[in-house]
């Protein structure tokens, strides 16, 4: 999906930035700028959990997530209009989003499919019968209707040949306004995602086993 106005904004129309907070940081420290030097991080459930490649199951290689440029920056993006995207200046991810929602992918199909190992170094060096899940994120970002909209295409490679791959793609509405139920509510169509994603492998890599064993 494309946009064709991009703007850098500190403010956008849905998520209110609780200021009330902001305000008194600033007056306690005797800043005359108020909230314009607060800044407001967020981060996606497990991203500050450390990533390591261990596991004794089959090995799979997650590839780094790939992003648009748009979207691969600290900044929250959120559609104003129907042809209209901000990117935030003082809300922002802890990280680029593309190093959260590798690490959070990893964790994710860590936890759903404990009989694999998954990690960006988990197969040896040169081997081309190790499966690769590869994914392209389209969407993610919060709507001035109340929604927000996560979408991704992935493919699992094994050497040259692709084994399966496809497209999923969620919607939740926001509890409230603010950042806080806007990141809430990305992260949960995030993980509800990958959750399908679980699924989906699965029924592939056993595929692929049943096949192997067949030759």
């Amino acid at each position: 999906m494309s946009f064709p106005v991009i703007k850098s904004s500190a403010a956008i129309a849905r998520p209110a930035v609780k200021l009330a907070a902001a305000l008194t940081l600033a007056f306690l420290a005797g800043c005359s700028s108020s909230a314009d030097s607060i800044y407001h991080y967020y981060d996606l459930d497990g991203f500050t959990q450390q990533v390591q490649d261990t596991g004794s199951g089959n090995p799979v290689r997650v590839n780094d997530v790939k992003l648009p440029d748009y979207l691969d920056t600290q900044s929250i993006l959120f559609q104003t209009g129907p042809n209209e995207v901000t990117q935030t200046n003082r809300n922002k991810w802890i990280a680029n989003l593309g190093s959260i929602l590798t690490n959070s992918l990893v964790l994710r199909l860590r936890k759903n499919l404990p009989q694999y190992s998954f990690g960006e170094n988990i197969c040896s060096q040169g081997r081309d019968d190790c499966p690769a899940l590869d994914m392209n994120i389209r969407d993610f970002r919060g709507i001035y209707d109340g929604t927000v909209h996560t979408e991704f295409d992935w493919q699992i490679m094994k050497g040259r040949d692709l084994i399966c791959h496809g497209s999923i793609s969620r919607s939740e509405n926001q509890d409230g306004d603010g950042y806080d139920s806007l990141v809430e509510a990305l992260n949960k169509a995030w993980k509800s995602s990958l959750d399908d994603l679980s699924g989906n492998i699965d029924t592939c890599l056993t595929r692929l086993a049943q096949e192997t064993k067949q030759k």
